[in-house]
């Protein structure tokens, strides 16, 4: 009788510390993360916000690279767009930066079966109508490879919106 009662209150204390972890993990692994949904999966980034007015938005290179400019197709890290956020930030510019569909945490949200360039045009200009939802008034955009091929289609579009 008694013994039973203890061991289950025992158990549901268990139980509860359990899920306050989870949950608590599941927050600390989304902190400060800007979560964008596009209508197919969710793009997550991360602001840097100085300039309260414009914004950079630099944009990863060809194959699965993540907002930091590392390819999950190697073990090593360049950290190369996280390198740039910071010394733009330090230089007063707001950046902000994100997981391509292919890469990081917006890779499990989104269907990468069959992936075309527009796709990641899209992604784009949902991160562009994000910042100026945000507050932005102007949204620049910088890339690396195949980042650099969306300047031109996503500056015009920018204009439009």
């Amino acid at each position: 009788g008694r013994r039973l009662i203890f061991m289950k209150k025992i158990l549901y204390i268990m139980v509860g510390i359990v899920i306050i972890c989870v949950i608590t993990g599941l927050l600390v692994a989304n902190a400060g993360y800007h979560r964008i949904d596009s209508g197919e999966g969710t793009i997550y980034g991360r602001l840097t916000k100085r300039d309260k007015d414009k914004v950079v938005v630099l944009v990863a290179g060809s194959g699965p690279t993540d907002m930091n400019g590392n390819s999950g197709t190697y073990d090593k890290r360049n950290d190369s767009l996280l390198m740039l956020s910071k010394e733009l930030g330090r230089e007063g510019i707001s950046v902000f930066r994100y997981d391509k569909r292919t890469s990081g945490k917006s890779k499990n949200t989104f269907d990468i079966t069959q992936i075309e360039f527009d796709d990641f045009v899209k992604d784009c200009t949902q991160v562009i109508r994000y910042l100026k939802d945000y507050g932005f008034d102007k949204v620049y955009i910088a890339g690396h490879s195949q980042g650099n091929q969306l300047y031109g289609i996503n500056t015009i579009k920018s204009n439009q919106m």
